[in-house]
């Protein structure tokens, strides 16, 4: 299920504007000659004003894609043209190193150093220690996504992939009660899969790492549940919905040669 957060939101309508401006030649780029990083970032600057985001923190790098500059705005990444005369919006792939998502693989670098703040002893955790592939995974005991997901548990540890839960109880006015209830719960593990099978948990009080898991989610800008990362940050794009346990391990298998 998808949650907008206010600053998702937002610099999402600043990109799906931007796009709407370039087709309707709204948006001048002077620059046709290679243009210099202070060029570059006026550009930038002057966009970001155009869409009342003025201030807005980004950063230029550059991309492993020739030509390109890639521009860092929060937690979306967009790309320019190297003499800034046009931007490119949506996936960029490299098909060199198996279709690989270039604006992912940025952002996972950024998310990965927020998601090592959590210690184990702060999720609930599913698979053996050493699994071939680790996932971390933001979810709400009260998403119909996330009970499917959670339901392929069996599969995926039989598969050697190791789930690590953090919740993002926002979806129901109980959702965070829920929560509390799982993570107070003698066994975490048993009652999770209870509630997502349905079972209402006995309410319960305790010292909970919620709050925690809330702020780095709003910190990521997470917008929807479940929400999956692999080990180096990057987003898991996969449509598990239909795939077994086995068929998800090999398809890690894939993104990680």
């Amino acid at each position: 299920m998808e949650i907008k957060t206010g600053m998702e939101m937002k610099l999402k309508l600043i990109l799906s504007s931007l796009l709407t401006a370039l087709l309707l030649g709204q948006v001048a780029m002077v620059s046709a000659a290679p243009a210099s990083d202070a060029e570059l970032q006026k550009q930038v600057e002057k966009i970001l004003e155009k869409f009342d985001a003025k201030g807005a923190e980004f950063k230029i790098k550059d991309s492993s894609a020739s030509g390109l500059r890639e521009v860092v705005l929060g937690n979306e990444v967009f790309f320019l043209t190297e003499d800034g005369k046009y931007i490119v919006l949506g996936n960029v792939l490299s098909i060199d190193e198996g279709m690989r998502n270039l604006a992912e693989q940025t952002l996972g670098k950024i998310r990965k150093p927020v998601l090592d703040t959590l210690s184990d002893e702060e999720m609930i955790i599913y698979g053996k220690e050493k699994a071939k592939h680790t996932l971390t995974v933001f979810t709400d005991v009260n998403c119909s996504f996330c009970q499917l997901f959670h339901k392929k548990m069996g599969e995926m540890t039989a598969a050697d992939i190791r789930v690590k839960y953090v919740f993002l109880p926002v979806i129901t006015p109980n959702s965070y009660e829920n929560a509390k209830s799982v993570w107070c719960a003698t066994d975490r593990n048993k009652a999770l899969t209870e509630a997502k099978a349905g079972k209402k948990l006995a309410s319960a009080t305790c010292d909970t790492p919620i709050d925690k898991h809330m702020e780095i989610g709003r910190e990521l800008g997470i917008s929807s549940t479940p929400m999956i990362f692999l080990a180096d940050g990057s987003k898991s794009s996969l449509n598990w919905t239909k795939m077994t346990g086995s068929q998800i391990s090999a398809a890690f298998d894939e993104i990680n040669e």
